[in-house]
């Protein structure tokens, strides 16, 4: 059980997951908690956070391998 709970991921949102690594991992790939806190909390902070968009796109991975088994079929 405290294996299981070691695993869980730190977030529990895909895009919140892609601004954590794209802002708070040095290049060793360890999490830098205060580094993502001192890029967050700038003085002026609508000059980074306003202008941070993450778009994350899930696939329906049944549908495409049917598509593309269609496709070939032709």
């Amino acid at each position: 059980r405290q294996q299981a709970i070691k695993n869980q991921p730190i977030d529990q949102n895909s895009a919140t997951h892609l601004i954590r690594q794209a802002l708070a991992y040095t290049s060793k790939g360890q999490f830098d908690s205060k580094l993502l806190s001192d890029i967050l909390t700038f003085p002026n902070p609508l000059s980074i956070r306003n202008d941070i968009t993450i778009t994350v796109v899930y696939f329906d991975q049944d549908y495409i391998d049917h598509i593309q088994t269609k496709q070939k079929t032709k």
